[in-house]
């Protein structure tokens, strides 16, 4: 059976037939891939807060003791987080036990927006395009890639990551792509290589530039690589509810019950 595959090129453009059905988002530099890294090394789960200030609360709330901050403002830690926004250092310590607060420029609110209409909400990116996209079919319904965007600003990088995800759908299951899924799946024709896609990019060219005057800030372009690798983690961030602290996502198989 055909399904629709939709793919709005900002957040805030929903093709008419998009209320329920599944939606992944897309923020490739670098939140859905830093969530994505933080759940496959053990954290229990990663939430998506409306803003830093609800960040903040949640974390007091709890005492502090298993939630940790990440985040960032134009691609530097937000003050008083514990950590940035780096899929390198989610990669660096096991997160059993712990959960993980995010709240980004781009990408904690694309996720917002998406969880409005769809009736699910997986977290995509490069690197694990493929188990997003068979988790993504293990559902019925049809299909809405949400490219995150900078600065309410169409982004090459997230583009291209959809024309990927475009690609792994449509070489599992027969889907009806709009016209915005067939201009980002023409994006891997004139990039074979996602690391160079990623580094043309606006976004990923600010990241490398905040390295060369930083030197605090070396390991952006490391993280803009660890971003390029394709379909290396077959951890999916999958939407489970949501309350007054935000989003909580886990990689566990569990229906959305928000």
């Amino acid at each position: 059976m055909s399904r629709r595959l939709s793919v709005s090129l900002l957040p805030e453009l929903h093709p008419p037939h998009t209320h329920g059905g599944t939606a992944l988002v897309i923020d490739v530099l670098r939140a859905t891939t830093t969530a994505t890294t933080f759940l496959e090394q053990g954290a229990d789960a990663v939430i998506f807060a409306p803003t830093p200030e609800v960040a903040f609360a949640r974390r007091e709330a709890a005492g502090g003791a298993q939630v940790r901050l990440a985040g960032e403002r134009s691609g530097v830690i937000i003050p008083g987080f514990d950590l940035g926004n780096s899929p390198l250092d989610a990669q660096r310590q096991n997160w059993a036990g712990h959960q993980i607060v995010m709240n980004t420029t781009n990408g904690t609110g694309a996720a917002h927006l998406a969880a409005q209409s769809a009736e699910r909400v997986l977290l995509a990116c490069l690197r694990n395009a493929p188990a997003a996209a068979v988790a993504a079919l293990a559902y019925p319904g049809d299909l809405r890639i949400v490219c995150s965007g900078t600065n309410r600003q169409v982004s090459l990088d997230d583009c291209y990551a959809a024309g990927v995800l475009v690609r792994e759908l449509l070489d599992r299951a027969v889907c009806q792509p709009d016209d915005s899924a067939q201009m980002v799946l023409a994006l891997l024709n004139q990039w074979p290589d996602p690391l160079a896609a990623l580094e043309a990019s606006r976004h990923g060219q600010r990241l490398l530039g905040l390295g060369d005057v930083d030197a605090a800030l070396a390991d952006l372009a490391l993280d803009v690589a660890f971003c390029a690798k394709v379909g290396v983690s077959d951890t999916v961030p999958r939407l489970l509810g949501s309350e007054t602290g935000g989003l909580v996502f886990s990689a566990n198989d569990q229906e959305n019950t928000a």
